[in-house]
């Protein structure tokens, strides 16, 4: 069953963190290419709603699925039940080119993007 992974991620300024991401074989269509550049610091970018922090939220996409589709159990892109999920996306190239309404298959489930997330420092 896949757990999380950290991914380098490079803002739009250029610099290089870590960020988590679902270690799903699937979501490499939907992330495209991982960037290779040295980080710029060693730490990890968290994904949250919460706009009191300090720091940086990452652009992401907001998938959607509908719900009571059968999603493989190994699939822990979106858990049963759950209708959305926020995907971070490494590169702002790939944010650029995912369209409005774009759709992915991930472990056999298709998700379809409901909404782009821009990067935004807190």
């Amino acid at each position: 069953m896949p757990g999380l992974q950290r991914v380098k991620y490079q803002t739009n300024n250029d610099n290089i963190f870590n960020v988590i991401l679902d270690d799903n074989t699937g979501i490499s269509a939907l992330i495209g290419t991982i960037p290779t550049a040295a980080y710029t610091e060693n730490m990890t970018i968290r994904v949250t709603k919460n706009t009191k922090e300090v720091g940086i939220r990452p652009r992401m996409v907001l998938l959607t699925r509908t719900i009571g589709e059968n999603a493989a159990d190994e699939n822990c892109l979106v858990q049963t039940g759950e209708r959305y999920k926020r995907v971070p996306i490494p590169t702002k190239a790939r944010w650029d080119a995912i369209a409005d309404n774009a759709t992915f298959t991930i472990g056999g489930t298709t998700y379809k993007v409901a909404k782009k997330i821009n990067e935004v420092v807190l």
